[in-house]
C-alpha cells in the first residue's frame, strides 16, 4: 500500500496585482491509496523534462541556491515591478503555452505506440489542468472524443499545479465512484510544467475504486 499526498500552495507565491498568474493559480492538497493486487490491471509510464527551458517557470529567488544572471540571461525572469518580486512566480505564458501543446502530443503517441493502446481503449483522460485553452488545444490534436476529456477543474478552482490530475478524477468520478466502481475504468493521466517536465500514465481504476468529491477549504 503507497499513500501518495501532494499539496501546492502556489497563491502564496503569486502576486494579486499580476494579471497573468492571479486569475488562475489555485491551491491544492490531494490524498491517493494505491494498492498493489496480484489480479492488478497492467499500467504505462513515460516520463521526461528539458532542463534547458527551467527558467520558463520559475521562482527566481524562491530555494537555497539563487540562480545568477549568468546562468538565466533571459532579462524578463528578472524584471521586478508593483506586479512582481523575484521571490513571486515568473512564467513565460506563451513558452509554457507551446512546450504543452507541442510536446504532450508527441509524449501521447509515444505512450500509447509503446503500449499498444488506441484511443477507444481508453474510458477517460485526464489531462494536468493548466488552463482550458491548453487542455482543448491538446485534445483537439490529438481528436480525443470530448465527453472523454474532463476540463472543468480550472475554471472551478484554478490551476492547481500537482493536484490538478486528483481532483479532476474526483470531480469527474465522484458520483459513479463515491461508494466504489461497479466495473473497472481504463484511464490516461498526463502531467506537464515546471522543469520543463512532463509524464503520462495509463493505468486501471478497478471496480471498487473510490473518489470522494473536491471538498473546498479556507487556506488562510
Amino acid at each position: 500500500n503507497v499513500l501518495l499526498l501532494c499539496g501546492d500552495t502556489l497563491s502564496h507565491y503569486v502576486n494579486p496585482l499580476d494579471s497573468n498568474l492571479a486569475p488562475v493559480i489555485g491551491d491544492g492538497v490531494s490524498a491517493s491509496l494505491l494498492t498493489y493486487t496480484e489480479e492488478a490491471q497492467e499500467a504505462y509510464f513515460e516520463l521526461g523534462s528539458d532542463g534547458s527551458r527551467f527558467y520558463k517557470l520559475i521562482i527566481p529567488d524562491g530555494a537555497s541556491r539563487k540562480p545568477t544572471r549568468e546562468i538565466i540571461s533571459e532579462s524578463k525572469v528578472w524584471d521586478i515591478s508593483e506586479s512582481r518580486n523575484l521571490k513571486q512566480l515568473y512564467m513565460d505564458g506563451a513558452a509554457i503555452f507551446s512546450f504543452a501543446i507541442s510536446c504532450e502530443p508527441k509524449a501521447f503517441n509515444s505512450l500509447f505506440e509503446y503500449a499498444g493502446y488506441s484511443i477507444k481503449d481508453i474510458d477517460y483522460f485526464f489531462f494536468h489542468q493548466a488552463n482550458k485553452y491548453i487542455v482543448d488545444n491538446i485534445a483537439r490534436t490529438l481528436k480525443l472524443p470530448q465527453d472523454k476529456v474532463p476540463n472543468t477543474t480550472t475554471n472551478k478552482y484554478g490551476n492547481l499545479s500537482g493536484c490538478s490530475v486528483p481532483a479532476t478524477i474526483c470531480d469527474t468520478l465522484d458520483e459513479i465512484a463515491s461508494n466504489g466502481l461497479d466495473s473497472h475504468l481504463k484511464v490516461h493521466l498526463a502531467g506537464f510544467g515546471a522543469g520543463l517536465a512532463w509524464r503520462n500514465a495509463i493505468i486501471s481504476l478497478k471496480s471498487g475504486f473510490k473518489a470522494q468529491k473536491v471538498g473546498l477549504y479556507s487556506c488562510l
